[in-house]
């Protein structure tokens, strides 16, 4: 377990854990809610697909430090941990390419479609 953890007791520690998973359920909720309002059309752009991925990321990176906490050290956490950090770096490293694509006025798509 990280140092972090092991001071905390008490309400603090229920505390703690109560934040992690609202974190996880936030970014599972996200995903689900925008394709259903959006009737998929997320998929249509870019930046839509980019907004998936990143709260996928954030889920998966979410889920990888609650494993290890509970779990503590298991066999393969470290290619869990790892794959987690490398989904989460190439997510956010894809936003700035995004954004200088449409500050070109270049976008992947051939047409922009609006989201609800």
């Amino acid at each position: 377990m990280s140092s972090f953890v092991e001071s905390l007791g008490g309400p603090l520690l229920w505390l703690w854990w109560a934040f992690l998973v609202l974190g996880v359920l936030g970014s599972v909720s996200f995903p689900v809610l925008y394709h259903v309002g959006s009737r998929g059309a997320w998929r249509l752009t870019e930046m839509g697909r980019h907004l998936m991925a990143y709260s996928a990321a954030v889920g998966v990176a979410l889920g990888a430090y609650i494993s290890r906490v509970a779990l503590g050290d298991y066999p393969g956490r470290t290619a869990v941990m790892f794959g987690a950090l490398v989904f989460l770096v190439f997510v956010v490293c894809w936003r700035p390419v995004i954004y200088l694509r449409v500050r070109k006025g270049k976008p992947r798509e051939a047409g922009r479609h609006e989201l609800v």
